[in-house]
């Protein structure tokens, strides 16, 4: 990247669908004509001021995406080919996209947020109790303390609430951009098994600025959904003729399966659902329009 202007969504990826495409965005009055994806999905200093060798997010972003956008174009094209390693590089690729997005960080910003603010409400509430308690002379022994023997780690109400005021600051979200969770994410997609779904001539797939899905697969809700968690399912539009599903299943693999027009969609349908302010098409569809004008 080694710029300031950073992309949120790897520009390789975004390419296959904007050369040329159309931007569709929520609230706007028409999709917007792209020949690339160059101006698109690019926020400055979204991870941070650009400062070699430092081993900034940027950085990070930047050797994983040189390192896997090669054997991305040959999941797309020849996935059969695909050996051990480059099924290692690809799971780091897919693992970095899912911590990245604005979509993402935004979501799990808001969901600390809040649980902060219920956690201070629940503990202004037990403070007053325990106030009541004292002032009323009443035994304390029904409100519980800490083990004193328990040795797992913990954060006092202040360290959580100072890590809250750092968020809150310009810039904060990136300590939501998770990639300490990488290694862990990767592997588990290791052991997944990949379906790659075609779509028929005449169709195709659709992107978002939440182009990686996670959900549970009996359910197909994002609730609670873990990348380890046996009942989970990633999806990506690999470009706008594959849609890729990932899930665990019996062991890792590739298997290829033509889409209906149903099918097709159908996961669009799914994509547009948790678009956040961003759809990414190859073609003009009312689908997204639609989506737009909501």
């Amino acid at each position: 990247m080694s710029s300031r202007r950073q992309h949120t969504i790897p520009r390789f990826y975004l390419d296959r669908f904007l050369r040329p495409g159309f931007v569709y965005r929520r609230g706007a009055d028409a999709p917007r004509a792209t020949k690339n994806g160059h101006d698109v999905a690019v926020q400055r200093d979204y991870y941070g001021k650009v400062v070699p060798g430092d081993g900034a997010l940027d950085d990070f972003n930047s050797i994983t995406e040189d390192v896997g956008a090669p054997v991305f174009k040959q999941l797309i094209e020849n996935p059969g080919s695909i050996a051990s390693s480059e099924w290692e590089i690809l799971s780091y690729l897919l693992a970095n996209l899912a911590v990245r997005t604005p979509a993402v960080v935004d979501d799990l910003t808001s969901a600390l947020l809040d649980l902060s603010e219920q956690v201070n409400d629940h503990a202004a509430k037990m403070q007053e109790k325990i106030r009541d308690a004292l002032e009323s002379g009443s035994d304390l022994s029904e409100f519980p303390i800490t083990n004193p023997h328990d040795d797992s780690p913990s954060q006092t109400l202040e360290e959580s609430n100072a890590f809250i005021e750092r968020l809150k600051m310009p810039g904060g979200y990136r300590s939501m951009i998770l990639i300490d969770a990488v290694p862990e994410i990767a592997e588990g997609i290791q052991r997944m098994l990949f379906l790659i779904k075609e779509a028929p001539a005449g169709h195709h797939f659709v992107t978002s600025d939440r182009p990686l899905l996670l959900r549970g697969r009996t359910n197909s809700s994002t609730f609670g959904a873990g990348w380890l968690n046996p009942d989970a399912m990633g999806s990506i539009a690999l470009c706008p003729e594959k849609f890729l599903l990932m899930f665990y299943h019996d062991g890792p693999g590739i298997l290829e399966q033509p889409a209906s027009p149903d099918e097709v969609a159908g996961l669009n349908s799914e994509t547009l659902m948790y678009a956040a302010s961003e759809v990414y098409s190859f073609t003009e569809t009312s689908e997204s329009a639609d989506w737009m004008g909501t």
